[in-house]
């Protein structure tokens, strides 16, 4: 691999990424849609990361892997003060912060500063509601 290549990795996978894995060669413990945090790039283009079972096994080019889109979202819980949380833009990722199923409506349904692309998702544990979350600044 050059160093342009390199840099190239460098550049697209900052520490603090994250990433998902879709296939590990050699590696039956490191399962399809485990996901992780970069903390490095070696100088031979290894993508190291600390991933969610515990392991630090890099990424080469052999394995399949895509970076997750994060979003910063307002998580709000009954009697704390809200607070700011960065996860996957995924379902899976925002069920895990509040260990619960989500419905998902419209900016409609709330009060939004100007964006048109704000979604309120409502959490709801056994049939009440107990969390929610407020993407793209919608206050």
């Amino acid at each position: 691999m050059t160093r342009k290549e390199i840099d190239k990795i460098k550049a697209e996978y900052p520490p603090g990424s994250h990433v998902k894995l879709i296939e590990m060669k050699g590696e039956p413990q490191m399962l399809y849609g485990l996901k992780g945090t970069v903390m490095a790039i070696d100088d031979i283009g290894q993508i190291h990361v600390n991933w969610e079972n515990g392991s630090t096994l890099a990424l080469t080019e052999e394995d399949r892997f895509e970076k997750m889109r994060m979003v910063r979202v307002i998580v709000c819980r009954p009697g704390e003060k809200p607070t700011i949380e960065k996860i996957g833009d995924d379902l899976a990722s925002m069920q895990a912060v509040v260990g619960g199923m989500i419905e998902e409506y419209t900016a409609s349904a709330c009060l939004c500063s100007s964006s048109t692309n704000s979604k309120v998702l409502k959490i709801e544990t056994r049939g009440r509601l107990t969390s929610c979350f407020l993407k793209n600044g919608c206050l």
